[in-house]
């Protein structure tokens, strides 16, 4: 399987993979478990997009 890379921007950023558009959002409260928390969403959410 490949890797998905999720980059946590520092400002609102679009992104496009495979011609999708995705908008990546900055942490609200910026801690290591929130990091981790919504990196995972970011991933579910583009694996969904991808499938």
């Amino acid at each position: 399987m490949d890797t998905i890379c999720i980059a946590l921007l520092c400002g609102h950023r679009k992104t496009t993979v495979n011609g999708i558009e995705i908008e990546l959002q900055p942490l609200k409260r910026d801690t290591a478990k929130n990091r981790e928390r919504e990196a995972q969403k970011r991933a579910k959410e583009i694996l969904t997009l991808l499938n």
